[in-house]
């Protein structure tokens, strides 16, 4: 397999596994309500971390992440992605699951951030 073929697949596999976590979490609201046991205004607020982290880590972002090593930057978020989700996955209580969200969602964005500049350093 040539190097672009791996980049690209590499790549590939980044963009499909922030879809893929995105969709999940709206399906398991009735669970996460129950669970939980909150109403679905804090669900909602649940759901809107997304917008309140990808922005904030978004701007905090292009600031900085230009100054790592891009590989070393993708695989670093990519550690945290992970552990972003065990954390989320072993939250026992609705305010650890929000905070774990937060911050997963904040290095997830960083993450995509770091996957945008390998993209276009590669190419350019």
């Amino acid at each position: 397999m040539t190097k672009e073929k791996i980049l690209l697949l590499t790549l590939a596999v980044i963009q499909f596994s922030h879809i893929t976590y995105f969709m999940i979490l709206m399906p398991l609201g009735p669970q996460l309500m129950d669970s939980f046991n909150i109403l679905p205004s804090q669900f909602a607020l649940l759901v809107s971390t997304y917008t309140f982290s990808a922005g904030t880590s978004g701007f905090v972002g292009a600031f900085f992440i230009d100054r790592f090593d891009r590989k070393k930057a993708i695989l670093t978020m990519a550690a945290g992605f992970a552990l972003g989700t065990l954390a989320c996955g072993f939250a026992q209580t609705y305010y650890s699951f929000i905070n774990h969200e937060i911050h997963h969602r904040i290095i997830r964005r960083s993450y995509g951030c770091a996957n945008s500049l390998h993209h276009w350093g590669c190419y350019s």
